[in-house]
């Protein structure tokens, strides 16, 4: 079994978590204040001591609609991520997994991010919702959206937080001034992420329809049957024109095409399990309430075999999109290749990983604007790197000081004896 641990937290470090830091050891949050905080000696610290490129998946979407189950179904084990059997959330703030998996021809790891739901009326709000969304979108590779229902309008109403995020990033295009200098200026749709260079720092989206089962329309042109993402991109995720009260709808709708790195849909139906009679499958029946309270401790294979080719196949789509995450690079595609790894930046392997993490939540528990992505990046790197000189070069002191003290040679007493070889240590460092 894969045990999880908290990473971040929106309220309080749970004490019943399965496996993890959920101990109660001094990490409650007394007084909540919707601010997310790092678990000592959890999540973040393990990622720092994985000397291998990370990606994540991150899951997110409202609150009992199986997030949890799925991802651990990444995992090939139902109980690797806590599931319930009430309407109260399972999950609180941002668990990951300890476990990682190893794509074949991959050196890296890619670990698996289940987040508190939304819509909770006993947990979180609007604001700690926002701040979670957030933290995802700057720390994964895809931006899992698991929820229920058909794909209509409504089922945008839990993704409102992509206002919020676009708020505190927002963006300013150039324009030229009489003098024929670049300065900058709003855009006429100032919320969008026009710039390439922080669009290409977003994750891949993934849209996860559960519980699923409603054939699709045909187009009335052709009579051809729409598939899902068809359907989502013509059909639902178009401007309404109707008037301000669907204008935060058109900017999540806006915020799903155009800022993220990629957009797809997948469904995953209601599940069933095979009915077994003498000896043999006779069918699919639905689970009893019992049961469907107690998935996780369900033989994945007393599942439905649609359900289970479903869940494995949206596995697989996410586990394709997931790159290794990169930090500090343009994103410059004005060359024509969006590809190009360098415009992205270097590797970020786990100890450079976990600063940002903990630079991410620094950003997003303050109220401030975020700055652009990629200076920011590029400073934690420099940072990174001026410690580690600073270290050598200590080090390197250390050392020089201790084999002058053991060396008979040269002598304090005599000029240019152990003042001179300190400073030409100190040459050397520099």
């Amino acid at each position: 079994r894969t045990n999880t641990v908290s990473s971040a937290k929106a309220s309080q470090n749970r004490t019943n978590g399965r496996g993890g830091s959920g101990s109660g050891n001094g990490n409650d949050v007394d007084g909540y204040d919707e601010q997310l905080v790092v678990v000592p000696h959890a999540g973040v610290d393990m990622l720092s001591r994985v000397h291998r490129p990370i990606g994540c998946v991150a899951c997110v979407g409202p609150y009992r609609t199986g997030k949890s189950l799925l991802l651990s179904r990444f995992l090939r084990d139902s109980k690797s991520f806590q599931l319930g059997p009430t309407l109260e959330g399972c999950t609180r703030g941002i668990w990951i997994s300890t476990s990682a998996i190893v794509q074949p021809g991959s050196s890296g790891c890619t670990f698996l991010l289940d987040c508190e739901g939304t819509g909770d009326p006993l947990e979180g709000s609007e604001t700690s919702n926002a701040r979670i969304a957030l933290t995802c979108i700057l720390i994964s590779s895809v931006f899992l959206y698991n929820n229920t229902g058909r794909p209509d309008r409504s089922s945008l109403q839990f993704l409102g937080y992509l206002n919020t995020v676009r708020r505190r990033l927002p963006l300013h295009t150039t324009h030229p001034t009489p003098g024929g200098q670049q300065s900058p200026s709003p855009s006429p749709l100032s919320l969008t992420l026009t710039q390439s260079s922080n669009r290409r720092n977003f994750p891949a989206f993934l849209w996860v329809f559960r519980d699923f089962f409603l054939q699709l329309p045909k187009r009335r042109d052709t009579g051809k049957q729409y598939t899902l993402g068809e359907y989502m991109t013509e059909r639902i995720l178009v401007p309404s024109n109707r008037g301000r009260q669907d204008e935060q709808e058109d900017a999540v709708v806006d915020a799903l095409l155009n800022d993220f790195r990629s957009f797809d849909v997948l469904s995953i139906g209601y599940p069933k399990k095979k009915h077994h009679h003498g000896g043999g499958t006779i069918g699919d029946v639905p689970f009893d309430a019992d049961e469907l309270s107690t998935l996780d401790s369900v033989p994945w294979a007393d599942f439905d075999d649609e359900f289970r080719t479903q869940v494995e196949h949206t596995i697989a789509v996410a586990l394709a999109k997931t790159a290794p995450f990169r930090l500090g690079g343009d994103g410059d595609t004005s060359n024509g290749n969006d590809d190009d790894a360098a415009d992205l930046g270097p590797v970020a392997h786990g100890p450079l990983y976990a600063a940002w993490c903990h630079r991410v939540v620094e950003l997003v528990n303050s109220e401030d604007v975020i700055p652009d992505l990629p200076d920011l990046q590029q400073r934690l790197m420099q940072s990174i790197a001026d410690d580690k000189v600073a270290a050598a070069i200590r080090s390197y002191s250390d050392r020089m000081n201790r084999w002058l003290d053991e060396c008979s040679v040269y002598d304090d007493d005599v000029d240019g004896g152990r003042d001179g070889m300190v400073i030409a240590a100190d040459m050397v460092a520099d």
